[in-house]
């Protein structure tokens, strides 16, 4: 995990991270970090913010698809669903307002921002 140094296995990568970015969304800190997760748009593989980090997000045959370098494939149908041991649902959602997809924490901020 780039925000905590943690390691984390590719498959696990995402839930992890959501944990991440659903604390900073929260206003919950966690202590010992070694990056903040991103203040705007954080990436769902690498936390950080993806208008400078350059991650992108879509979906293409209801798998993720992003340039972050943390990246890996997932069904998106399968990580929406929480479980005991993946509670996270981070998943890339598309807009039907506007066609852009963005993760699911990200989600309330696209909305207010883009559609009032």
């Amino acid at each position: 995990c780039l925000i905590c140094n943690k390691s984390v296995p590719g498959p696990e990568r995402q839930s992890y991270m959501g944990k991440d970015i659903y604390l900073k969304r929260e206003g919950i800190r966690e202590n010992n970090l070694l990056l903040q997760v991103g203040a705007e748009y954080p990436c769902g593989f690498c936390g950080r913010c993806t208008a400078t980090s350059g991650c992108t997000i879509s979906i293409a045959g209801g798998k993720a698809v992003s340039s972050c370098a943390e990246a890996y494939a997932f069904r998106i149908c399968d990580a929406a669903k929480s479980s005991t041991s993946k509670p996270c649902t981070n998943v890339p959602i598309r807009c039907t307002l506007c066609n852009e997809t963005h993760w699911k924490y990200n989600f309330p901020r696209h909305l207010e921002e883009k559609h009032p």
